[in-house]
């Protein structure tokens, strides 16, 4: 969410022009943008994606989903799914993606799916760098066929300071650090023994990474 509203806000530019100066020029070319009554489009509706959703929602965003692997009724009722994952990338002003880098996922987002998406839409990943094909969204960028772009995960990490996205204007950066936060890494220490203390007593985990 902090990078939805960044890039809806056009946060980063404010902050850098308003520094060297460019009060009044930065004031009349913003292109900021209110999310409310805009579509959220959830690429992959698990732990992270259905909290990303509430946010969302709470904001008056709409929510459309694609994941091939929820069940049925499991979604919040305000999120409407949709059959196939072009579907997502077509219709939404903002894209989230939250799913693993698998063989699968490799790239998934390339030329072909950002190519659908609306020239004033924005593309979020704090989930795994590799699952987009980084020339494509620079080319993409570029060529002004999105309007910008929030990644919090690259393919290469750390990333090679000579990737043309850290050119870019409207693309927001950060280093895999969006699960970082004080209060998260308490909850990890906690719920790694707690997971211990349930395997060991026979119970079912309460977050199991193999779900067979």
């Amino acid at each position: 969410m902090t990078l939805i509203l960044a890039l809806a806000t056009d946060l980063a530019r404010l902050d850098s022009e308003t520094r060297k100066g460019n009060w009044t020029k930065v004031r009349d070319t913003t292109k900021a943008m209110e999310i409310n009554q805009r579509v959220l489009g959830l690429v992959g509706i698990g732990n992270i994606g259905s909290r990303v959703a509430e946010y969302a929602h709470a904001f008056g965003m709409e929510v459309i989903a694609y994941d091939a692997y929820a069940k049925p009724g499991s979604q919040h009722a305000f999120i409407k799914m949709m059959d196939t994952v072009e579907e997502v990338f077509s219709q939404a002003d903002v894209v989230s993606l939250h799913v693993p880098l698998t063989s699968e996922t490799r790239h998934w987002v390339d030329k072909r799916l950002l190519s659908l998406m609306k020239e004033t839409s924005f593309i979020i990943n704090c989930a795994r760098g590799g699952i987009i094909e980084e020339q494509d969204l620079y080319d993409a960028l570029e060529a002004g066929k999105l309007a910008g772009a929030g990644l919090n995960c690259f393919e290469q990490e750390p990333i090679d300071l000579a990737n043309p996205l850290l050119t870019l204007e409207n693309v927001i950066v950060g280093p895999h650090s969006a699960g970082q936060t004080k209060d998260s890494i308490e909850r990890m220490s906690l719920h790694a023994a707690i997971g211990i203390d349930e395997v060991l007593s026979g119970k079912k985990p309460s977050w199991p990474v193999n779900f067979r």
